[in-house]
């Protein structure tokens, strides 16, 4: 679109000449898609196997369904308006008290002249020009003016301006205020009333007396914008006066780079950061969690996974991929796109709410649910409290050591990773049991949807009536008994391979807390053997009776057709740089030989 707006500009209605323009434009953004295909499909397969694309938790029904021309409300024009201004006018980081957030509300500030600028180019351009213009113009405010176009520019996955929709607007504020000045320096004319009109908009809107309560604004920052803007629109007027020139671009740049200066130093140093002082103390990030975590690390060489009960971030949010930071397994995670699988078995586990788009971001894991947490195989627990409440009397949880003010508790009622079911429940009847007998029953069996019960042929299959309202911790102790007897000894582990060996005493199946993923294939006694979704969202894999060897390894989906891409495009590129340079050369030549 800003092509084909300039292109129009500088060649007037030469339609051909843009087709031409926009096939080698196109073309372009293939191959260098094409490139990128390495990165690019893993990127792609992950958003569109997340709960929030290949899910129910999009936002796509709700946005959609918004009226095309229907607006936004009051709050949300205000943000904009004022962050035209500065970005920080209604606070910075974690104290913006403006529309939505700091990084996700408009962000359109480019310098406060270029506000009182625009609005001249339009006085420089003739009748055609002033058409496409506004056009242009009105294009990428119709974004912030219909909530619609701006959720159909983000294809209705969130209510936001964050990355490119701000920054195209401001680039092509920063477009017209360029084009102005620069007719205003080669013709020496500014409209006066236009310019005075523009400054007194701009004055109203910052101290405009009316806004609701809710509505926040930095008084001093303002001040500092409107006494600007008075002096920018002087310096405006001055301009026209070529005797003055020197002195007047000279005044400007200054005033520019104060601005610039002034304006930053508020993003950068009114945020909350660590300090040095801060990284060398036992706080956030580098509290006791590592000593803690490097404790077990050296302590246990097999495969299992942390929990916390605190966040060690300082954020206004809690953190929840601490487990990435602080080099542990653990269950919690935030990310745009996390695991299908694993958003769907916190969902069944009636944890999160599936079709919360938000909760399927902020996955909280399996931290308040102690038997879950077992399921997980969760051996060690750390905590902060005082008394945590995992050190009740008959819990199965006991304090290994302290650091600080970090308790390592471990768990005595762990679970291997790789343990084994003989009895099974089908989904149905699963999903009909409340949400704590859900979380027996994975102590007792697995769950497997109708489809796949033929496989399970020699198997036991769990009745929903067999549950008790009542768990002791008798039962809890022989159901995990029962899943330890038969589990896998692992011999080597690392993110993308697990080796290991088992012996059954009879046919079982081999179960995996990693989320069900197609990248994961398992090696059986040197054959090959399909992976089964058991559980809700993780691996299993059924054994029979005897002695396995058991190796999972994962290889990234289209590694290879992706990197083979990525090559060929990238020297399909090379090739047209050098096709180029001797079709230039050639005409270079031919240029000389018929001068001579």
């Amino acid at each position: 679109f800003y092509a084909g707006f300039r292109f129009f500009d500088e060649r007037g209605g030469d339609v051909k000449g843009f087709c031409a323009l926009f096939f080698k434009m196109l073309g372009l953004a293939l191959l260098g898609m094409a490139i990128n295909s390495f990165f690019l499909i893993g990127d792609i397969l992950r958003m569109i196997q997340s709960p929030r694309v290949g899910g129910e938790a999009g936002l796509y029904a709700r946005l959609m369904s918004t009226p095309v021309f229907s607006f936004s409300n009051g709050f949300h024009y205000i943000t904009a308006l004022f962050r035209l201004f500065s970005n920080d006018l209604q606070g910075t980081g974690s104290s913006f008290k403006g529309w939505n957030n700091y990084l996700e509300a408009p962000s359109f500030y480019c310098g406060l002249i270029s506000i009182l600028l625009v609005p001249q180019l339009f006085i420089f351009l003739n009748k055609k020009q002033k058409a496409l213009y506004s056009i242009y113009l009105m294009f990428w405010l119709s974004f912030v003016i219909f909530p619609f176009f701006r959720f159909a520019f983000y294809a209705f996955t969130g209510n936001y301006y964050k990355g490119g929709l701000s920054l195209f607007i401001s680039v092509t504020i920063l477009f017209f205020s360029i084009h102005a000045l620069s007719e205003i320096d080669r013709l020496k004319k500014v409209n006066i009333p236009l310019l005075l009109s523009a400054l007194g908009l701009c004055l109203v809107v910052l101290f405009f007396p009316f806004y609701p309560e809710r509505v926040y604004i930095d008084t001093d920052l303002r001040n500092i914008s409107a006494t600007l803007l008075i002096f920018y629109a002087i310096l405006i007027f001055v301009l026209k006066f070529e005797k003055r020139k020197i002195f007047t671009q000279t005044l400007l740049i200054l005033a520019l780079c104060i601005e610039l200066g002034y304006f930053s130093s508020i993003t950068m140093n009114k945020r909350l950061t660590i300090t040095a002082d801060e990284w060398e103390q036992k706080k956030g990030y580098n509290d006791y969690t590592k000593e803690a975590v490097a404790y077990i690390n050296a302590l246990d060489k097999s495969l299992f996974r942390i929990n916390k009960d605190y966040s060690s971030g300082t954020a206004v949010h809690s953190s929840i991929n601490d487990a990435q930071i602080q080099n542990f397994y653990g269950t919690m995670s935030y990310h745009s796109f996390n695991q299908f699988y694993y958003i769907k078995f916190l969902s069944e586990m009636n944890i999160i709410q599936g079709n919360a788009e938000h909760q399927t971001r902020w996955a909280m894991g399996l931290i308040a649910k102690p038997l879950l947490q077992t399921f997980a195989s969760i051996k060690y627990n750390l905590s902060k409290r005082a008394n945590p409440v995992l050190l009740r009397p008959g819990s199965g949880y006991d304090v290994l050591t302290q650091f600080g003010d970090v308790k390592v508790l471990i768990n005595r009622y762990y679970l291997p990773f790789g343990y084994t079911y003989d009895h099974f429940m089908r989904l149905e009847d699963f999903q009909n049991l409340s949400p704590d007998h859900k979380q027996q029953l994975l102590l007792k069996a697995f769950v497997i949807d109708h489809e796949q019960i033929p496989k399970v042929q020699g198997l036991n299959m769990y009745s929903p009536l067999d549950i008790s309202d009542k768990y002791s911790f008798s039962q809890y102790g022989k159901d995990i008994d029962r899943l330890r007897k038969n589990s896998l000894a692992i011999s080597e582990h690392s993110q993308n391979v697990i080796k290991g060996t088992i012996t059954l005493d009879n046919k079982k199946l081999l179960f995996f807390t990693i989320p069900y993923d197609r990248g994961w294939t398992a090696i059986i006694d040197g054959q090959e053997q399909k992976i089964d979704l058991v559980n809700i969202g993780f691996m299993g894999l059924l054994l029979d009776k005897g002695d396995h060897d058991v190796v999972l390894r994962y290889h990234v989906p289209y590694y290879t057709p992706g990197l083979l891409v990525s090559i060929f495009s990238f020297l399909l590129y090379i090739g047209l740089l050098g096709w180029k340079h001797l079709r230039n050369k050639d005409r270079i030549f031919i240029n000389e030989k018929y001068l001579k």
